[in-house]
């Protein structure tokens, strides 16, 4: 395991942790509910998405920088686990909770996050077929038009 790779793991630990359900809820971590939004967002089909990107380990990287943005996304948090047992399904309905909990602050700061993650990555270039020269901030030149 690479020093990288431990640290964003140790860092997901920190800051991801196991809230407590009701019992007829089934029981989701945070980290479940953030790749769940994400792959509902940005979901792989004929075209790379979130989980192909690694968007939820870039995504902990980016909250763990600022507090404020943490904040947003333990209260987001929250917010989605409310909508899950309003549901009351076995089975959980992603579209349905985003399409719920979209006029919130969270959604507005996450969609803006994962977005802004995503289509800065070479995977997020290869989606939209952008074949240019490489972002601002992306230091992996030797990587663009792959």
């Amino acid at each position: 395991m690479t020093r990288r790779l431990f640290l964003m793991a140790f860092l997901s630990l920190l800051f991801f942790h196991k809230k407590a359900m009701p019992r007829s809820s089934p029981e989701l971590t945070d980290e479940a509910i953030l790749r769940g939004i994400l792959d509902a967002l940005i979901p792989s089909d004929d075209t790379p998405g979130a989980r192909e990107a690694n968007l939820y380990e870039k995504l902990i990287d980016f909250i763990s920088k600022d507090k404020k943005i943490k904040k947003i996304y333990e209260k987001g948090f929250l917010i989605v686990r409310t909508e899950i047992e309003k549901a009351q399904e076995k089975q959980i309905d992603w579209d349905e909770i985003l399409r719920n909990i979209t006029p919130s602050s969270f959604f507005r700061q996450l969609r803006n996050d994962a977005m802004r993650l995503f289509y800065s990555d070479p995977i997020g270039w290869k989606t939209v077929g952008y074949i240019g020269p490489p972002i601002v901030g992306y230091r992996d030149y030797h990587r663009c038009g792959q």
